[in-house]
């Protein structure tokens, strides 16, 4: 069902087993009824979050393609990526209007003024939602540490 959805090995082996990982996470918790039933909807499940964060990552991916008007192709090497997929994934946790100021002004480079007023809020409260966001980000520095050491 995961391949078919996702069409990848790769992603679908990604999904299958982050989905038998939170199984085992909560086996003490969990009275289940039918295995294959379960198992069935939270792949459904799984795969529908994948989807929907593989868009997320391609939209930002592609709004920073547009930013630095094409030169990305030529020198966004996968190290980059990574990253970039890393802070994508840390940033889907966070309220809306952080994500997006900590994106636009962090990751896209664009001034703060600028995404405040595109929010509608004064620079001062954007700079408030940066803060915190950076702030969130050192409390879960060791959930961070690991991936960014891979890179």
């Amino acid at each position: 069902m995961a391949h078919k959805r996702l069409v990848s090995i790769e992603d679908a082996r990604e999904v299958l087993q982050n989905v038998f990982f939170n199984l085992w996470d909560k086996r003490a918790r969990l009275e289940i009824q039918s295995l294959p039933l379960y198992l069935a909807g939270m792949a459904r499940f799984a795969i529908y979050r994948f989807l929907a964060n593989e868009k997320r990552r391609t939209n930002v991916l592609r709004n920073f393609r547009q930013l630095q008007g094409g030169r990305v192709a030529d020198t966004f090497d996968l190290e980059n990526k990574q990253l970039l997929d890393v802070l994508t994934r840390f940033t889907e946790h966070l309220p809306d209007k952080y994500r997006i100021v900590f994106i636009h002004n962090k990751l896209l480079d664009k001034p703060l003024e600028e995404v405040a007023r595109q929010l509608g809020v004064s620079p001062r409260t954007a700079e408030a939602y940066v803060a915190k966001v950076m702030h969130i980000m050192r409390n879960h520095r060791q959930k961070l540490v690991f991936p960014l050491l891979l890179l």
